[in-house]
């Protein structure tokens, strides 16, 4: 079967202090993981990553384990610092290239590659491109602080995609004007308010929101996330992950536990 790898490369290495503990492909950027958001543009599996060699035996959930041997002809070889926007259209053709803006982010490869090419993550997806192929929007992560600088813009456009065309706000107070959705199996206690005024607000499915929460847009709660109260403004909450008190301009990867209160802004934070 066709697959899709994850490369970080030497930029992506350097994204501590993520990139001691995971690849890059498994950080949360907008609402969901970059591995996620490719296999949604190219609906293929992802069968490994390309990363430092401190993480060949990473294990996670779902996450793929790292890349062994050479990389089969057909793979699709993506830059792990880009995520692709989740409006794009999925790539059901053969371009052999995809670009965002104006440089590569993915290589559909002609031949067996070997890893020791992509050992030390200095080569270049640009010397690997033939033609001009297709081009998708999306966003760059230069440096690690990327995942929060664009986080807004990103939350913005990632909370539309992932809604339906007709959305329902269920027992949610909303102000502004900006859609809200709560999707089927979310559990909304009364007394919590959406602000849209911002931006969008999405609570996925099994994701339960408690009384005297305020959610502030552009905002994505993750499936099977609890909100205990306080107010969650301009976050990306990960499934399973449990929040009270104030959070703003955050990432939460998933499985992490802030069911206390206090202030937490422009921060990530990791699994467990």
């Amino acid at each position: 079967m066709t697959a899709f790898v994850l490369y970080d490369d030497a930029a992506a290495r350097a994204f501590e202090p993520f990139a001691l503990t995971r690849p890059a492909g498994e950080l949360r950027a907008g609402a969901l993981l970059t591995r996620e958001r490719w296999a949604r543009l190219l609906e293929l599996p992802c069968s490994g990553f390309v990363a430092g060699p401190h993480l060949a035996e990473f294990v996670e959930f779902d996450a793929p384990p790292a890349a062994r041997g050479a990389l089969l002809a057909g793979t699709w070889l993506v830059n792990s610092r880009c995520a692709p926007a989740l409006d794009a259209s999925p790539i059901t053709a053969d371009p052999g290239v995809i670009r965002v803006g104006s440089r590569v982010a993915a290589v559909r490869l002609r031949e067996a590659m070997p890893l020791a090419s992509l050992e030390n993550g200095t080569a270049s997806l640009d010397a690997l491109a033939s033609g001009r192929g297709v081009e998708v929007g999306g966003w760059w992560l230069d440096e690690v602080w990327d995942l929060i600088g664009r986080l807004d813009a990103m939350l913005a456009a990632d909370a539309l995609a992932l809604m339906p065309s007709e959305t329902t706000a269920g027992a949610l107070t909303v102000l502004g004007s900006h859609p809200v959705h709560v999707e089927a199996g979310a559990r909304v206690e009364p007394f919590v308010v959406a602000d849209a005024s911002a931006g969008p607000v999405l609570i996925r499915a099994r994701a339960h929101v408690q009384s005297f929460t305020r959610l502030v847009g552009p905002c994505v709660i993750g499936v099977d996330a609890v909100i205990v109260g306080g107010r969650v403004s301009g976050c990306s909450i990960g499934p399973r992950a449990k929040i009270s008190g104030e959070i703003s301009a955050s990432i939460v990867i998933g499985h992490a536990n802030k069911g206390h209160d206090g202030f937490v802004g422009h921060s990530i934070l990791g699994r467990w």
